[in-house]
């Protein structure tokens, strides 16, 4: 459940070092739990695999389609897809990518996931301080 996967965040990001990969995982957990996952695998036009050598545009409530002047490298979506995300580029990558798919839903509002999560493991860490 969502909530499962929140606390499960909470619980990480109090020891990590590095919080960016934590917040694009909870980020992709919220799009799957609300029902608005796309697919990182298959283009959603043709629905076939997406390829390594081949160019990608993201489309928000579709996913990606193949495209000669593409923003995103198929070799990406699929490391991605597999959460291969140390390198810098790729967390950037997919920051765009989480921004434009969950933009829909948000409206005008922006994205706050990071002060969202800060706010609330400084609540658990002074609850567990007091006690």
């Amino acid at each position: 459940a969502l909530f499962d996967d929140y606390q499960e965040s909470l619980q990480l990001l109090q020891e990590a070092e590095h919080v960016e990969p934590l917040l694009r995982r909870f980020e992709w957990q919220l799009l799957q739990h609300s029902g608005h996952a796309f697919d990182w695998l298959h283009d959603a036009e043709s629905g076939a695999a997406i390829e390594p050598l081949k160019r990608y545009d993201f489309r928000a409530e579709y996913g990606f389609v193949e495209s000669l002047q593409g923003a995103f490298d198929g070799v990406d979506l699929l490391k991605i897809h597999d959460f291969e995300v140390s390198d810098e580029r790729l967390l950037r990558l997919m920051k765009h990518i989480m921004r434009a798919a969950l933009q829909p839903y948000l409206g005008s509002q922006p994205l706050r996931s990071r002060s969202l999560f800060q706010g609330q493991t400084k609540s658990v860490k002074d609850t567990t301080h007091d006690t």
